[in-house]
């Protein structure tokens, strides 16, 4: 199964105004070179990097294996 927010846009927006919405986590530290927890800005990242093919695990945004 290869679900993903690249592969679902709408998904995709609706997770990322929920997450504004909620605001949950979002002033939580993130270390550098990491990518913050706060729902926007992680789907955001999780896009980039499902759109150039970089996700572990070859689909799924957290690595697992289908």
């Amino acid at each position: 199964m290869g679900l993903t927010f690249a592969s679902q846009p709408r998904l995709a927006r609706r997770a990322v105004a929920n997450g504004e919405r909620l605001e949950v986590l979002k002033d939580y530290p993130a270390s550098p070179d990491c990518t913050p927890p706060f729902a926007p800005v992680w789907i955001a990242d999780m896009v980039r990097r499902q759109e150039a093919g970089r996700v572990m695990g070859g689909g799924s945004p957290l690595g697992f294996r289908d």
